[in-house]
């Protein structure tokens, strides 16, 4: 894992929760001081999410509109337990791609996952959803952020084992390596169809999990 992202690329990322403030607004000057740092020190990873309150216009004003696109990455993410439904929580992925102005997300995460939550997240379809978000190129990788006990982790982490190494070499290039379904079939000499049939299958194998 310390060399999934690449052996070059640093492995500290930017949280974009909790931000200073001046008279109970966002110190944006502050703000804008603290990512060039970061920036200068050859670090590239910023985490924002829908439910962090004003986070995602702060990315936008200190980071998106003053650096090149390929200068960083962005990670967001799906609170399936904000919303009242599917379609309020879909809305939640427009609404971040309009507050930071990023035009896609290199990491888009369900987050805050566990048992209970991920119920909810599998009720509003929201793994689907992500997949057809990055067939369409507005996401890159996807994943998701957990907060639940050992056992469950395990049981989400395990899972993998129980693909066929043909199945998680698929779904490992789509989830995590960015590639779309056309692209993995010409490295794995096979189609598209082939390709979307296996990650289907481990999308399956998740779910039955928490069934």
């Amino acid at each position: 894992m310390s060399d999934y992202f690449g052996k070059e690329t640093p492995k500290l990322g930017f949280g974009l929760m909790r931000l200073p403030k001046k008279e109970d607004q966002m110190d944006i000057e502050q703000i804008k001081h603290m990512v060039d740092l970061f920036m200068e020190a050859g670090f590239t990873y910023f985490d924002t999410a829908y439910v962090y309150q004003g986070s995602e216009a702060v990315a936008k004003e200190a980071l998106v509109e003053r650096y090149p696109r390929e200068a960083y990455t962005l990670a967001s993410k799906l609170n399936a337990s904000a919303a009242s439904d599917e379609k309020t929580a879909k809305e939640q992925f427009q609404t971040s791609l309009e507050r930071t102005g990023a035009g896609y997300f290199d990491y888009y995460l369900m987050h805050n996952m566990g048992k209970d939550r991920y119920q909810k997240t599998k009720e509003f379809r929201g793994f689907e959803f992500v997949m057809r978000m990055k067939d369409e190129g507005k996401i890159k990788n996807f994943g998701f952020s957990f907060h639940d006990d050992a056992g469950t982790l395990d049981e989400i982490l395990t899972v993998l084992a129980l693909c066929t190494p043909t199945q998680r070499e698929r779904f490992l290039l789509y989830a995590l390596d960015g590639f779309n379904c056309a692209e993995i079939g010409e490295m794995c000499g096979c189609s598209k169809q082939a390709v979307r049939l296996s990650i289907e299958a481990v999308r399956k194998k998740f779910l039955k999990i928490f069934r």
